[in-house]
């Protein structure tokens, strides 16, 4: 069944089950005319038969809820279920409770109605939260009892006297009980993403149409007059749309509802596990095998699969294998966690690990297997080691793009470097590849083209365009082309980056076939003829100023008068209102017109814009280190006869000093990529800031001590902030580095914070704290200061000091996702001021 018909048929089903109410609405007041009696037994009765199949639906998913919201709806259904049926057998004129009067019944129903609104904001207090099941049930049979023995001991309030009519008790409840279910309903609203957005709206719908019953209940002065039947009129539609959204969702639907988050996390354990750069094991309390990641396997000699279901003493020997079985039986009896570092003799050689382990609970809640992250923190590697290391990173960077990179030697137009990708776009082996030409796979390429291309590159920089690709197979295939220039090794080179925008024009040609409901479109749709236009969309006329009949806009005339004459489609780029749109202009067969649809393209193009110049200056930076280090590399293994010890010693620190570069970059990079892609996940906790202050100072403490630098440290223990303690540590650490690295000796560096800051500093006026970091260091230039939070931008006074130009870019978009701001102040030759403001 298509996508279409599927949202017809329920389209059918929403309008049936409507009528259906409409209809029992109807046939219930015509019961009221009848027997007033009747009517309101029969409202009640619909809304106990709900509350009943809320506690069944509610009680049974809690196993499968990290929440307790549909657990606390549906026990407080059923106790509020309760109540109503004795408020129903105690109502004027059955001759059950006749001695009572009105009061029981009135007290019964607000005493209801006060246990359902407080279930409410209970329930959506503990959307993110979760409770003991067992205890609802308990906890909701006290409060029922006490509330029945209260109304029948006349204890409870007295809500309605008989010859008079309400009380203010009753009134003013209702009211009360109004405010209370709008508080839920905030609550609800502003946790809207925890809900399906079906569920959301009935829910919502539902409190409202509760909201006005209540409102309702307060206008009545006998059982049995107009006010109280609009107030149980609206009782059944606010059951009605709890039943649809609770129970007709939950037996349609439950499984899309409740393991859609389940399904993504499993995944993305599964990935984490897979990838991860630490060797993941699980053994069981045999000390067999259960899971062994490619990293792991790699470490003891084979492939994972080599490993699973092997034992303790089929890898290690009998000595070390019984040492770890006996520990691993202990850790997973406790269950308990450990943390340790310890040096094996493996297939990969000698390494030392940091293994950290933590006992796993099976379905029954009990610990039955031990899961092991050993991470390598080898110190001592060989200079060829770190190189390979470093270059792989390259490699890896380069090769993690999305898009095909590639750089062509001008004069050949051949790859003299490019990544997989490109490979897997258009069907090549790296072997065939490098021996094409351009010529060979873009099939609009031709020697004026190329001369064109090639002009425009050299006298621009830059040459941005669409053309189409042939792949190995003959298939062709659209593609978006980025092309820049770069200098390696003082020679020009093209740096091209390519994406497959098939798909995209496929879509495109969507948009020219457009014609059904244009007026519904959120993208210009236009009919225009040479002279003026004939029809335009909410969205064309917003973004040309223009109505029908209007004359045609000047931006469009010569490609109309280009398609009509030539009876051609034409795709054209405009920039209207701050947004790119791509334009199809295209002709209609035998009339004097063309319609236009448009598209906005403007994230894309930023998009593409961002990705571009992050590997144009990647490919930059990257390769000045790797140039140094096989230079270094090239002069020990070459001139090994002139070595002394001074000289092999400035070459093994200059290769030192290069490989943490790299790493430092290639760190920042993945970083700064997390950020682009919003993939910047950040942990909210409590910290204190100074406790990280401290721990960061104590580990650079060598690295300070070298300069003789004194930290002046005054920040208020009491301060509690919340946020991503990792990444303030981060950020914190970035900026007392610099304040190291560029801070002369015997100087002093002063760390202060200013509680409830609400200074010049604090530029979204929120409550927080200022944190200041000033040293004595050589400073910033006036020219430089602008620039100083931007990627890769180091100041003009620092060059001979190794770093990234990543870190204080990378810091600021921290604050920035912590809604906070980071204002630097700076003097040449006198010093640097960083102020943090961070909202509590």
């Amino acid at each position: 069944m298509s996508k279409e018909h599927k949202s017809s048929h329920k389209l059918n089903l929403e309008i049936i089950e409507i009528s259906v109410l409409l209809i029992g609405i109807l046939l219930v007041y015509l019961t009221s005319l009848y027997d007033y009696l009747l009517f309101h037994s029969i409202a009640e009765i619909f809304s106990i038969v709900i509350a009943g199949g809320v506690f069944l639906v509610g009680w049974n998913s809690r196993k499968y809820m990290k929440n307790s919201f549909f657990s606390i709806l549906g026990v407080s259904s059923l106790f509020i279920g309760i109540i109503d049926v004795i408020h129903t057998l105690a109502y004027p004129g059955l001759p059950i409770f006749e001695d009572w009067g009105t009061n029981l019944a009135t007290s019964l129903w607000i005493a209801a109605r006060y246990l359902q609104a407080g279930s409410c904001v209970f329930a959506s207090l503990m959307i993110k939260r979760s409770v003991k099941s067992i205890f609802l049930p308990i906890f909701y049979l006290i409060i029922s009892i006490i509330l029945i023995v209260l109304i029948f001991t006349n204890s409870f309030p007295i809500c309605y006297i008989d010859g008079i009519g309400l009380t203010s008790f009753k009134i003013v409840s209702e009211y009360v009980i109004n405010f209370i279910l709008l508080t839920c309903l905030l609550i609800i609203i502003k946790n809207r993403v925890d809900f399906d957005k079906k569920v959301f709206y009935l829910i919502i719908t539902s409190i409202i149409a509760t909201m006005i019953a209540e409102l309702a209940f307060t206008f009545y002065f006998g059982a049995y007059e107009f006010p109280n039947f609009i107030g149980h009129i609206f009782k059944i539609i606010a059951f009605f749309l709890l039943y649809k959204a609770i129970i007709q969702i939950g037996i349609e639907e439950p499984f899309d509802l409740l393991f859609r988050k389940i399904k993504r996390s499993e995944l993305e354990l599964r990935n984490i596990i897979k990838h991860s750069g630490a060797g993941i094991t699980m053994i069981d309390k045999k000390g067999t095998y259960l899971l062994v990641n490619k990293k792991a396997a790699e470490e003891l000699g084979g492939n994972p699969e080599d490993f699973i279901g092997k034992t303790l003493h089929d890898v290690f020997p009998e000595k070390i294998a019984n040492e770890f079985l006996i520990s691993n039986r202990e850790s997973i009896n406790n269950g308990t966690s450990r943390a340790y570092q310890r040096t094996f003799d493996l297939h990969a050689g000698r390494k030392t690990y940091w293994i950290v382990e933590q006992p796993i609970e099976d379905v029954d809640a009990k610990y039955s297997a031990l899961l092991s992250v050993a991470t390598d923190i080898t110190e001592k590697i060989k200079s060829e080691s770190l190189l390979q290391e470093a270059e792989l990173r390259y490699r890896t960077t380069f090769e993690q793009f999305p898009d095909g990179i590639v750089i062509l030697d001008p004069e050949t137009f051949r790859a003299v470097e490019f990544n997989d990708v490109v490979c897997n776009i258009l069907g090549y082996s790296r072997d065939e590849f490098q021996k094409l030409q351009i010529n060979d796979y873009d099939m609009t390429e031709n020697t004026e083209e190329t001369k064109a291309h090639v002009e425009k590159l050299l006298r621009e920089g830059r040459d941005d365009f669409e053309t189409k690709f042939r792949r190995k197979n003959g298939e062709i295939i659209d593609v978006f082309v980025t092309a820049k220039v770069i200098k390696l090794s003082g020679r020009i080179f093209f740096q091209s980056t390519f994406r497959d925008i098939t798909e995209r024009k496929k879509a495109e040609e969507k948009i020219r076939n457009l014609s059904k409901f244009p007026s519904e479109n959120p993208n210009p749709v236009l009919r225009i003829n040479n002279k003026l236009v004939i029809y335009t969309n909410k969205m064309g006329r917003e973004l040309f100023n223009i109505e029908e009949g209007s004359p045609t806009p000047k931006i469009l005339k010569d490609s109309i008068n280009r398609v009509l004459s030539k009876k051609v489609n034409i795709d054209l780029e405009v920039n209207l209102n701050g947004r790119t749109y791509t334009l199809v202009v295209t002709p209609v067969k035998n009339v004097d017109y063309v319609n236009i649809y448009g598209l906005d393209i403007t994230e894309r193009k930023r998009a593409e814009e961002r990705l571009s110049q992050l590997i144009s200056t990647v490919s930059h930076e990257l390769r000045t280190p790797i140039t140094v280090l096989l230079m270094s590399m090239e002069y020990l293994t070459k001139h090994k006869d002139v070595l002394n010890e001074d000289l092999e010693e400035k070459l093994m620190d200059g290769i030192s000093k290069n490989i943490h570069l790299l790493n430092d970059l290639a760190e920042d990079i993945l970083t700064i990529s997390r950020i682009d892609e919003n993939r910047l996940e950040l942990e909210w906790k409590e910290y204190k800031p100074l406790e990280i202050i401290n721990e960061i100072l104590y580990l650079m403490e060598p690295i300070g001590q070298e300069k003789n630098i004194d930290f002046e440290v005054n920040v208020d223990d009491n301060i509690l902030l919340r946020g991503d303690p990792k990444r303030i540590d981060q950020v914190f650490r970035i900026i007392i580095d610099n304040t190291i690295k560029y801070s002369e000796e015997y100087s002093k560096v002063k760390i202060k914070s200013i509680d409830n800051y609400q200074g010049k500093y604090n530029l979204n006026g929120k409550s927080g704290v200022l944190l200041q970091f000033k040293d004595s260091g050589r400073g910033i230039s006036k020219e430089d200061l602008p620039h100083i939070f931007e990627r890769f931008f180091r100041s003009s006074n620092v060059i001979e000091i190794a770093g990234t130009g990543l870190g204080l870019a990378i810091a600021k978009d921290i604050i920035d996702a912590h809604k906070g701001s980071i204002i630097v102040e700076s003097e040449l030759g006198k010093g640097t001021t960083f102020h943090l403001f961070l909202p509590y």
